[in-house]
């Protein structure tokens, strides 16, 4: 069929060639037959990289060639267990990047089938919208302004048809075409005025066109080679990380070298040397990245469509996420698209019209009175009029009636029903001839049509632009000049409905002893006579005012721009909350008047455009952009198509939306609802912030590696880590949590931000910074658990300094045993990072505020990491392999508590980093009122943590300095002190932070702007309790360790006769430290009350208030108790077992600090 000359044919020729039918299509049945035949209307596409070559291309990468020639060198040294596990940590990481990299193919190819165009096709004598891939030679297809052709297609009939053939012919000059036959079978495709072509996109008119080619058939087919084989666009996200990437590849291998040649001056043997550098360079580069983002993206992507958005180019999710202004259509976006005409005016009078929907049922009446025969003469010619001038279809749909075609148009159809108008049976009495289509310029439609022997036209649109063209009026069935007064009355009679958020059409018409020979709007359009308005109503969609709130918030200005009047624009602005304080209503002729430059001044007090055209959306959209914005602009007509080009990010609607608007667009909202366009920022935002969090964990714990074998060597110190296991840290910890973070909730207070900027680096200095703290974290986790195996705790960083300083060579003299030592430094390295994924949950808010259940993905990758790391420990073959050795439950505790060490800090940091950001925005004063409030609320509530972290810190402190000043035996261990931190200080603190805002925690006068978050009396608060603490906890010691009563004389006579340490004491000093440990431990607990308000009374703010805190100091003193009554952690611990009479002297003594600041709080109320 490619072959066949189809434009020099009639077109009744061509249907009877293709065996079907101008007026039902084909059947399905045939349909059915020719796809077998033809095939699908696609052109053949570049072949994907089959799975087994995406899986072989995970071995192209420079780290993976390091690593296996670093097998291949154990290997030939006959380190055949080194050899084995590379070769298969090697193989493992191909496996986890293949699984990722194919995971993402997979769910780009569903978003591109997402995306995929449809076209309107006449089957079985329905309208069908159907996937353009469907589509057969022989089909009818309907073609509209901004529709794209879906294959090559002979035109039927034809209407004011013009096409953009630039794509297949390169001239950007539309074509005008005509269904007629021509005679010449030479002509070039350029001049075949006849025919459609695929890929091509229809400017101007409507058609029925018959499908003769489809597919690689098609003229574009011909030439498919030329489309074919180009790469994927990079986004420039994944830009930035190749960037990044290269430097950090170079700092990477300056630190590998320094570490290298470190072991080759200790005298290292040189495959190790060799091992730990290719080791560290693994570790170092996180090459699961660009996976991981790919990934991130495509699945957010998924969610959006969730959201009613689909995502045209992947570079725009990154842009979302910097949006700042948004320029939204009003019909069908803001409002719910589903007009019903409530007011006619006609004959001098405004007729009332009830019913809602599009439903055909409801009556018509003058103030409340049914019609008089006269005036229904005349609402039925008004009626008629809109009738024949109109595209739209009323159907009715599963007892629901539905519109095919404009809302507008359907809302005149629906009335026309209820007074009795049948479309069907006047378009056979006044057949169609030909259409002059709506534009945004001309804002008014027409339509000429027979009746013999006269023609008529009808005209609806703008009423301000209707009246200009008509010179008579329509009054009681004659027709009349149109007056001054006239004029007066209408536009006045539009301005009040307008005002009553109504949309209001001008309904002319005319009669015509004959047609021109190129009917155009200057020779038809003129002359017109007035019949009268049509007023309709578009509700708000209910959504859409809490939307723009939520932009608001997240400081982004958003713009509506509507072709309506402008006291509609303003009352539908107002009543959606675009125009606040300050913001003002513009239209069309206004700002013609204005300059560039000036527009661009002004843009930023506009928040409503009235009466706007094409050429004015790109005005605005440039004047924005000028101020450095990132403007996202919504378009549904062809017209809109290249202001949504122009726009940062161009949004098209996917009901309304045309098709040349749509492949302008980089996103389609498929319910064309504002709400689903505010819904996309903040997915986008959220994808970002994910991706950050993935970058975020991999670089920290990298470094962490990294700078734990980097101190290790600058110290002098055995390696604490094996390259193996420096390899195996990678695969167990980097992968599956950095993709579950990769798809983490999005943070629910993400639209209280302001909107990132453009050039904003993905790892800023604040980033950064960060990075390298909890790097050192985990550095200090490891190093510290590994010191304290390898020396003993008692005497660990005594000869740790005395070794270094001596400068003594590794091996040290150490007690432990270094084997176990790095069994535990490998556990806890895994562990702390595992531990640093809920870190980099959220940079300032709690993992407990954010919900640690809340990414059940993280959970399920931590629990699979943490058992793939328990796996190596205990199954035989593994630990030799490994270099390690099987642990007791005692050294899981010390793993955990050493581990845990990273997020404990990290927590505590994040209490002091905790502020709320007030915006500064187009909703500064609304959104500052709430930060405020919530500042108010919270200045006093972050004190509590603050006041009891730092009160129990410095209790623990002058407890051990009054021992040193008294000559005492240490009241503490170190590890005690370990314990307390990690028992006593986070739980409770945590839930102080979360306190109720009526406790009024250190309810001090109201802060002017110079007060200090910590003044002279929250430091002298402080003190005094931290000194209650340790007084608590020196008294219960003093107590047991001189036996009784007596102790304060006994212990009198000893410190000022100068005795010598040990004193001469009757009681058991391991039972003292017992004593002492739990009093300060329950002491604190005690104190947590005393922190939740500094005057009022724990019984006037009530114990119950806050649960939380209830339940921290419960599993607090469970996880104490269990200390003291499981056997093994008396040797861990240093302690004794307590009887009842003990228990009645830790809770006498430790409620001290609690009583004693009851009593205090009474004289500061009375005073």
């Amino acid at each position: 069929m490619g072959n066949t000359h189809w434009y020099t044919m009639q077109a009744d020729e061509v249907i009877r060639k293709l065996e079907t039918n101008a007026d039902t299509g084909l059947s399905h049945a045939e349909v059915k037959n020719r796809l077998e035949k033809y095939g699908h209307n696609q052109l053949e596409e570049k072949k994907g990289v089959s799975p087994f070559m995406l899986f072989l291309g995970q071995f192209n990468n420079f780290i993976v060639l390091i690593l296996i020639a670093a097998a291949i060198v154990s290997g030939v040294l006959k380190e055949w267990d080194d050899a084995l596990a590379i070769i298969a940590i090697v193989i493992i990481n191909a496996i986890i990047g293949f699984i990722q990299e194919y995971r993402a193919e997979k769910s780009l190819a569903a978003l591109q089938k997402l995306s995929a165009p449809f076209s309107r096709v006449t089957r079985d004598g329905e309208i069908h919208s159907i996937p353009s891939r469907d589509v057969v030679p022989g089909d009818i297809v309907l073609l509209d302004a901004g529709d794209y052709v879906p294959a090559d297609g002979r035109l039927y009939s034809s209407y004011s048809l013009s096409a953009q053939e630039a794509s297949l012919t390169g001239e950007s000059t539309p074509v005008t075409k005509s269904a007629e036959p021509l005679p010449d079978p030479s002509l070039p495709i350029g001049d075949r005025k006849n025919m459609v072509f695929m890929g091509t996109s229809v400017t101007n008119g409507k058609a029925k066109c018959i499908v003769v080619t489809t597919g690689m058939h098609t003229e574009l087919g011909k030439i498919a080679s030329l489309i074919q084989g180009a790469g994927k666009e990079a986004t420039p996200l994944q830009h930035k990380l190749e960037v990044f990437g290269r430097k950090l590849v170079y700092v990477c291998l300056g630190i590998v070298a320094l570490v290298f040649f470190l072991e080759i001056w200790r005298k290292g043997p040189l495959l190790e040397a060799f091992l730990i550098s290719v080791s560290l360079a693994v570790a170092a580069i996180p090459e699961g990245l660009p996976a991981i983002v790919t990934i991130a993206l495509a699945l957010g992507v998924q969610r959006m469509v969730r959201r009613h958005v689909l995502i045209r180019k992947l570079p725009s999710v990154e842009t979302l996420g910097c949006a700042n202004v948004i320029c939204s259509d009003k019909t069908g976006t803001l409002t719910q698209n589903e007009m019903t005409i409530r007011k006619i005016f006609a004959n001098g009078k405004t007729f009332d019209i009830s019913g809602t929907g599009y439903a055909p049922i409801g009556d018509f009446s003058y103030r409340g009175i049914p019609l008089s025969e006269t005036d229904h003469q005349t609402l039925r010619k008004v009626l008629e009029i809109g009738v024949l001038c109109n595209n739209a279809h009323l159907k009715k749909i599963d007892s629901a009636w539905k519109i095919i075609g404009d809302p507008t148009e359907g809302a005149i159809i629906s009335a026309a029903a209820k007074a009795d108008v049948c479309k069907e049976a006047l378009e056979k009495k006044f057949p169609l001839i030909s259409e002059i289509p709506f534009d945004s310029d001309r804002k008014k439609m027409s339509t000429m049509r027979s009746m013999p022997p006269e023609f008529l036209v009808f005209t609806k649109g703008a009423p301000d632009v209707i009246v200009k063209d008509c010179t008579k009026i329509y009054v009681e069935g004659n027709v009349r000049n149109l007056t001054e007064e006239d004029i007066r009355v209408i536009l006045d009679k539009n301005n009040k409905m307008a005002g009553a958020a109504l949309r209001v059409l001008g309904i002319a018409f005319k009669t015509l002893d004959h047609l021109p020979e190129k009917p155009t709007p200057d020779t038809i359009e003129k002359d017109m006579i007035f019949a009268g308005l049509v007023a309709m109503i578009d509700p708000p969609r209910p959504e859409v005012k809490d939307a723009v709130v939520t932009c608001h918030r997240a400081c982004i200005t958003t713009v509506m721009i509507t072709g309506d009047h402008r006291n509609t624009a303003r009352a539908i602005g107002e009543e959606l909350g675009f125009l606040k304080e300050n913001l003002k209503v513009i239209d069309g002729m206004e700002l013609d008047t204005l300059s560039d430059e000036t527009l661009e001044k002004e843009v930023p007090k506009i928040a409503v455009y009235a009466r706007v055209s094409a050429e004015h959306k790109i005005r605005i959209v440039r004047a924005w952009k000028k101020q450095g914005a990132v403007v996202a602009m919504t378009g549904d007509g062809v017209n809109d198509a290249p202001a949504v080009k122009e726009a940062s990010i161009g949004i098209s609607m996917g009901i309304t939306g045309t098709d040349v608007t749509k492949e302008a667009s980089d996103i389609i909202i498929t319910d064309d609802n504002f709400a689903s366009i505010v819904a996309a920022v903040e997915e986008g935002r959220g994808i970002y912030d994910n991706i950050k969090k993935s970058i975020h964990y991999l670089l920290s714990c990298n470094a962490g590696e990294v700078l734990t074998m980097l101190f290790a060597s600058l110290f002098n110190l055995p390696l604490p880590l094996f390259p193996i296991q420096i390899l195996w840290i990678n695969i167990a910890t980097d992968g599956l949590p950095a993709l579950a973070l990769g798809v983490d909730t999005v943070d629910p207070h993400i639209m209280r931000r302001q909107a990132r900027r453009s050039t904003a680096q993905i790892i800023d200095r604040s980033l950064g910074k960060l990075i390298v703290l909890q790097g050192f974290l985990i550095t200090f986790s490891t190093l510290l658990a590994y010191l304290y195996v390898l020396y003993g705790f008692d005497a660990a960083f005594e000869t740790f300094y005395n070794n270094w300083f001596n400068g003594k060579t590794a091996p040290y003299e150490f007690d432990g045993d270094i084997v176990r030592a790095r069994t535990i430094a490998f556990c806890v390295m895994v562990i702390s990072q595992l531990f640093q994924s809920f870190n980099c949950r959220n940079a300032r808010r709690s993992l407990f505020a954010i919900g640690p259940f809340t990414n059940k993905k993280l959970l399920l990758a931590v629990g699979i990491s943490l058992a793939m790391q328990v796996s190596i420990i205990y199954i035989p073959y593994f630990d030799t392999i490994f270099k390690v050795i099987p642990l007791e439950p005692g050294d899981w505790i010390l793993i955990f508590g050493f581990s845990s060490l990273t997020f404990i800090i990290m927590e505590i940091i994040k209490l002091f980093m905790r502020r709320v950001e007030v915006p500064v925005g187009v909703a500064a004063a609304e959104v500052a009122k709430i930060a405020v409030d919530e500042v108010n609320s919270m200045y006093a509530t972050i004190r509590k943590p603050i006041h009891y972290l730092l009160s129990c810190n410095a209790g623990e402190i002058l407890a051990i300095l009054f021992a040193l000043v008294l000559k005492l035996p240490a009241p503490l261990f170190p590890l005690h002190i370990l314990w307390i931190s990690m028992v006593t200080n986070i739980l409770p603190a945590l839930a102080l932070s979360a306190d109720t805002a009526g406790s009024r925690a250190i309810n001090l006068p109201d802060r002017g702007s110079a007060k200090r978050f910590m003044d002279k009396r929250f430091f002298a608060l402080i003190l005094l309790q931290s000194f209650l603490i340790a007084f608590s906890t020196l008294l219960a010691y003093l107590y047991v360790l001189y036996g009784g009563i007596p102790f304060l004389l006994a212990f009198y006579n000893d410190w000022f006769t100068d005795k010598v340490i040990p004193y001469g004491l009757d009681g058991d000093i391991a039972h003292a430290r017992t004593i002492a440990f739990f009093v300060v431990v329950i002491s604190q607990l005690f104190h947590s009350f005393n922190c939740r308000n500094a005057t009022h009374s724990l019984l006037r703010i009530g114990v119950f208030t806050n649960k939380k805190l209830l339940l921290a100091i419960a599993l607090s003193l469970a996880m104490q108790m269990s200390v003291i009554y499981i056997p093994y952690f008396h040797d861990i611990f240093k302690i004794t077992l307590l009887g009842l009479e003990d228990w009645v002297a830790i809770f006498g003594f430790s409620s001290l600090t609690f009583i004693l600041m009851e009593i205090i709080k009474c004289f500061i109320r009375k005073k």
